[in-house]
């Protein structure tokens, strides 16, 4: 998504799940793992020196599944641990769920198989 720190500044009591190319989430009954080609790029790179995860949009790091959420008003991100509890990964919201109508209509216009009664103009 181009605006998914801005998605989730308008839903601040949700999590983001970012999966990169070349990435999968794999759920297993109440655990998880990711899985990646060692071969093919993504957005992980590792700092040499500190041993720190770092986001790189150019992609010339390893594929990984990064973590966002609001704290403070500030979008934080981190990167997904390789394996762990789906309820560690997971959580309910902590505020109200808000709709976002106007990307909503546009989703609906953009898939009009799913709704067939959207207008779209």
């Amino acid at each position: 998504s181009d605006d998914f720190d801005g998605m989730l500044l308008r839903h601040r009591g949700e999590r983001g799940i970012g999966i990169d190319h070349w990435c999968s989430l794999v759920v297993e009954g109440g655990r998880y793992r990711v899985v990646y080609h060692d071969d093919r790029p993504g957005s992980v790179v590792v700092d040499d020196a500190t041993g720190e995860t770092c986001f790189c949009p150019e992609r010339t790091g390893h594929p990984g599944v990064w973590i966002k959420e609001v704290v403070d008003g500030v979008v934080e991100q981190w990167v997904c641990p390789p394996e762990g509890k789906v309820s560690d990964l997971l959580r309910f919201p902590s505020s109200e769920l808000v709709e976002d109508s106007l990307e909503l209509a546009e989703c609906r216009c953009a898939n009009p198989d799913v709704a067939t009664d959207a207008p779209c103009d």
